[in-house]
């Protein structure tokens, strides 16, 4: 809390008032104080708190002390004053002092807008040949970033953020650099200029230091660029070695994916992720997550039996699962399959309404039996709608008439009758009543009914004349 360490710093040098300027007390709680500024990004007063360090240090610590005032100036807009002090600094040949030095000279080029009279001597981008580290260090490549961004130079503010997370010692800082480099993707609105920006820096983002959120929207955002799922797909391989439970990013890959028509790469991703062998438990998963893709590229028949393959590893799904295989067997024409699918799936959840797909495949395989009962029970169900229960009676009463058992058929189309009656909102029922009527007339006199056969007749034409 930056507010409350300045509040307790400023009463701690109010209580030493001492005559001595070299009181290591007082040179401790002013460098706190002004770090404290620092952080919470009140530079002008940070400057305030070094230039009165630098009427009171010692020789040893002046270089140091002018480098950080040097900064504070900079980031404060003075960027005149600290021109001049930075002149005054001799580096000599220590290398971090040096570096130092290049550093502020470049944050200071940048903000006088002089950037091309640097030359070519310093790059934010070779880290390798780098030696600082630490507070300083990172909060000048911070600030440095900062003025690039804010210039719309995304390119080399991403080094410079770069460059400040390798200085970093500090977890807090090591965020915040990842923060920023967040914020620069985020910021880039064309997809393809982000991805090239992102594969210039690919190795860093492969490192394990590099943290999981940073990788997933590097990931992500190949794998939305053109022709980049193959680096996409190596990222995902390191994220999902380093947190095998980042679920939502693989789903939001696996949607975009899918989308896409990129069927292939799909499959490689939800491989990478349900790494089977490793984990035996997410087999289910995997199933589901190949049958969805075999589903949407027009493999029925691969999908179904995959459907069915994830169904038996997936206790609270079976019924969803089962049912979509089903539905594909139906749409392939494979009647035992849909037989003998929905008998499975009767067995767990009977009052499925799949049984209306087992009417059909026994009606058309001549198991007519069979077909009336299955309809007979897809009606009774509580959940099927009134036009799917009108569908089934007419239909189980068809296969009665035709079976010549004309006084069940006649049951059968009343019903069907007696739900269009009843429902006349519903466009199904009111179509299929008129004709479940006419083969209710029919079923009656079939059996010699002839009063029976006028009662519907005259039912009919109350309700369905015109």
């Amino acid at each position: 809390d930056p507010d409350g360490a300045i509040k307790t710093l400023r009463a701690v040098l109010q209580t030493l008032q001492t005559k001595n300027p070299h009181d290591p007390h007082r040179i401790h709680a002013l460098t706190a104080l002004a770090t404290a500024y620092e952080i919470k990004k009140d530079y002008k007063s940070a400057a305030a708190c070094y230039r009165a360090l630098l009427k009171d240090s010692t020789q040893e610590i002046n270089v140091q002390i002018k480098m950080r005032y040097v900064l504070a100036l900079i980031a404060n807009g003075d960027t005149t004053e600290a021109g001049k002090l930075l002149k005054e600094i001799d580096p000599g040949t220590n290398e971090r002092i040096l570096e130092a030095h290049q550093l502020l000279s470049f944050y200071l080029a940048i903000r006088n807008k002089q950037e091309d009279l640097l030359g070519g001597n310093f790059s934010l981008s070779d880290e390798k040949t780098k030696v600082g580290s630490g507070s300083f260090f990172f909060m000048l490549a911070s600030l440095i970033g900062d003025a690039y961004f804010n210039d719309g130079n995304f390119e080399k503010a991403l080094d410079a953020y770069r460059l400040a997370f390798f200085y970093t010692k500090r977890d807090r800082e090591g965020m915040d650099a990842m923060s920023r480099i967040l914020f620069v993707f985020d910021s880039l609105k064309e997809t393809d200029k982000a991805a090239a920006l992102a594969l210039k820096h690919f190795a860093f983002f492969m490192e394990p230091n590099t943290s999981t959120e940073l990788k997933c929207k590097v990931a992500l955002l190949l794998i939305k660029s053109g022709g980049n799922g193959a680096k996409a797909l190596e990222l995902f391989r390191r994220i999902f070695q380093e947190s095998p439970r980042e679920e939502k990013t693989f789903r939001n890959a696996f949607a975009y994916l899918l989308h896409q028509k990129r069927f292939t790469e799909a499959s490689k991703l939800t491989d990478l992720f349900y790494d089977v062998k490793k984990r035996p438990e997410t087999l289910g998963k995997a199933l589901l997550c190949h049958a969805n893709i075999a589903d949407r590229a027009g493999r029925k028949r691969e999908a179904a039996e995959l459907y069915v393959r994830a169904a038996e590893k997936n206790e609270k799904d079976y019924e969803k699962h089962m049912t979509r295989a089903i539905t594909l067997y139906v749409n392939l024409r494979d009647h035992d399959q849909v037989i003998e699918k929905t008998s499975e799936l009767l067995k767990r959840a009977p009052r499925s309404r799949t049984i209306f797909f087992r009417a059909e495949s026994r009606e058309i395989k001549k198991d007519l039996p069979g077909a009336r009962q299955d309809y007979l029970t897809h009606a009774a169900l509580e959940q099927v709608p009134v036009s799917g229960k009108s569908v089934s009676f007419f239909r189980a009463g068809a296969i009665a008439f035709k079976s010549e058992d004309f006084r069940a058929a006649a049951g059968d189309f009343r019903n069907a009758l007696d739900l269009g009656i009843k429902n006349k909102k519903d466009k199904i029922c009111v179509a299929v009543a008129p004709e479940a009527g006419y083969w209710l007339v029919s079923s009656h006199l079939a059996f010699n009914d002839t009063s029976g056969a006028g009662a519907a007749a005259d039912l009919l034409a109350k309700h369905f004349s015109g």
